[in-house]
């Protein structure tokens, strides 16, 4: 953080508390991989005044070739979608390639401008019988809702989503908890907490 033409020295939560005289100030705050935040604070004669900023990750469009071409795709363990171009964030990360029916691939990856393809082939899992995943439709008025504790990205209110059999524990940012059991050849379900 860079306020006033001075740099802050970093606290361990992120907070800083400054003492200013009456005026208006520039400030900067930056972090390593994400996008930087510029503005100004005006500040009156015994005002108290908080800022509450949040950096967003510098993205870069990467295509994520796989075979088989519908892998789930994890970074740093949140799902991103499925193989394909997606829009991932700037910096070395954990990338985990899953597909129904074959052994996941975990590498460690640097992404940044210079980052277009990252190519990945699964191997089948000869352990593994052929089992068809279940559409489930999610419907829940918070913003994020996260399957066995992994934020289920893009998910809106309403959303379809493709769940193996198995037992999963749904829950949503304001607490709420829906325990799913899909069973191997159950219809579309829906449910709604």
């Amino acid at each position: 953080v860079t306020f006033n033409g001075k740099k802050l020295e970093g606290t361990a939560d992120g907070s800083y508390e400054l003492d200013v005289e009456p005026g208006s100030y520039a400030y900067v705050i930056e972090a390593v991989d994400h996008n930087a935040t510029r503005g100004t604070v005006s500040v009156s004669n015994g005002e108290t005044k908080t800022l509450n900023k949040k950096l967003n990750p510098i993205l870069h469009q990467v295509n994520v070739a796989c075979s088989p071409s519908d892998a789930q795709v994890y970074v740093d363990d949140m799902l991103y979608g499925q193989a394909g171009t997606l829009s991932l964030p700037q910096g070395t990360h954990t990338m985990r390639i899953e597909a129904h029916g074959y052994l996941f691939q975990e590498k460690t990856v640097a992404i940044d401008n210079n980052t277009s393809t990252l190519t990945f082939s699964l191997k089948k899992n000869k352990n593994v019988k052929e089992i068809h995943a279940v559409a489930v439709t999610i419907h829940n008025s918070s913003d994020r809702i996260f399957k066995n504790g992994y934020e289920i990205r893009g998910w809106k209110d309403g959303a379809t989503v493709m769940f193996m059999p198995g037992k999963y524990l749904l829950t949503d940012d304001w607490g709420g908890k829906y325990k799913l059991v899909v069973k191997e050849g159950s219809k579309p379900m829906s449910v709604e907490f």
